[in-house]
């Protein structure tokens, strides 16, 4: 198999521009808190396509490593992979808990046992009566689930991988179009993950295209996902409300799968097309350690919109709070479960984007 990533840049140990997207996602996940929490606006945007963007950035990037592992090994270490996603992910997941717990000792929080057993657990997604300052926890949930399922079928249904993520795809958006399951859960969000994979398995075909199309046909997936992800319901044209949200919950929207398919281009292009002011606003030292830092973001922000803090979540203290709690967070703890994971890669010189992938949500 040739290597996934021969043509991506990895000479600095960086993929390009995949950190400044996560920047742009999390920066629409705190946005649309503000909106919600600070500003009290009624309609809320942002929040969610955040979220999808994110869970799209994921599927690509564990189906790259995967790829990458396999190419230069000839076979995937299920058990490194797993050690690598505990390491990265639960360390800082259950400080929060821990912190949770002391707040609820204090009389600051008042948790329920609903909100206990499924953020333990990792069930959140399965309930809705959770106390509002773990609601996040959601789809680092569904990730988490899709991290124990997709590698198997990697490994396992090797000859299968792009029919098993093209007929996930197909149910997940059959699901949202004909019943009512909830937008936060695996059955409805994992057709954004799979989309990810598949333009990692597509990679090289998707790339080509990419590096030939004229500029007027590469600027469709960012005009197409804007009017799509942004205009929802309201680009459909079908009288009937019911039908016209379901339309829109299954192909546009901020989850649809017409929009996850143009975030997926929006991916490659944003790696390939290096000649633009948007590749090098991505690529800035700002917008690189805010995706650094997007992990954290996620695991800490929820507390900062939180009725429960007083005058700690008020704008812009909250958001200042946030970063510097973050920061902390990831340099002080998080680090050090990041040099120990560098220990289970099969190169320990693999592209830093293509194994951080935990990503920030939006309640």
């Amino acid at each position: 198999m040739q290597q996934l990533t021969s043509n991506i840049n990895i000479s600095k140990n960086v993929i390009p521009s995949l950190n400044g997207l996560r920047a742009i996602s999390i920066l629409l996940v705190l946005f649309s808190h503000v909106q919600l929490h600070n500003l009290h606006w009624e309609e809320v945007h942002g929040g969610q396509i955040g979220v999808n963007i994110f869970f799209i950035i994921s599927g690509f990037l564990i189906t790259t490593l995967l790829l990458k592992e396999e190419s230069k090994t000839g076979d995937v270490s299920l058990k490194k992979f797993y050690i690598r996603r505990v390491l990265r992910i639960l360390p800082v997941y259950y400080l929060l808990l821990f912190v949770y717990f002391i707040m609820h000792l204090q009389g600051v929080l008042n948790f329920n046992r609903i909100t206990w057993i499924s953020s333990l657990t990792y069930t959140r997604y399965f309930f809705n009566d959770v106390n509002w300052e773990a609601q996040h926890l959601w789809s680092l949930n569904i990730e988490e689930h899709f991290y124990l399922i997709w590698p198997m079928v990697f490994v396992f249904l090797k000859n299968h991988r792009k029919q098993f993520a093209i007929l996930m795809i197909i149910a997940a958006t059959i699901t949202r179009l004909v019943t009512n399951v909830s937008d936060w859960h695996l059955f409805t969000r994992s057709d954004s993950l799979l989309v990810g994979c598949l333009f990692a398995l597509y990679y090289k075909k998707i790339e080509a295209f990419v590096e030939k199309a004229p500029s007027y046909i590469i600027v469709l997936p960012f005009v197409l996902g804007i009017v799509c992800g942004l205009g929802g319901a309201r680009i459909i044209p079908v009288h009937d409300v019911e039908i016209r949200n379901h339309l829109a919950k299954a192909f546009v929207g901020s989850f649809g799968t017409i929009t996850n398919i143009c975030v997926g281009f929006i991916i490659i292009i944003s790696i390939k097309r290096q000649n633009n002011l948007f590749f090098k606003l991505l690529n800035t030292r700002q917008f690189n350690y805010l995706g650094v830092l997007s992990y954290s973001i996620y695991i800490w922000q929820q507390l900062f919109f939180s009725d429960n803090i007083g005058l700690l979540s008020s704008f812009p203290i909250n958001l200042i709070l946030i970063f510097i709690v973050s920061v902390i967070s990831y340099e002080l703890y998080e680090k050090h479960f990041l040099q120990l994971k560098e220990r289970f890669t099969s190169d320990h010189k693999a592209p830093k984007n293509v194994i951080q992938t935990p990503m920030p949500s939006a309640a």
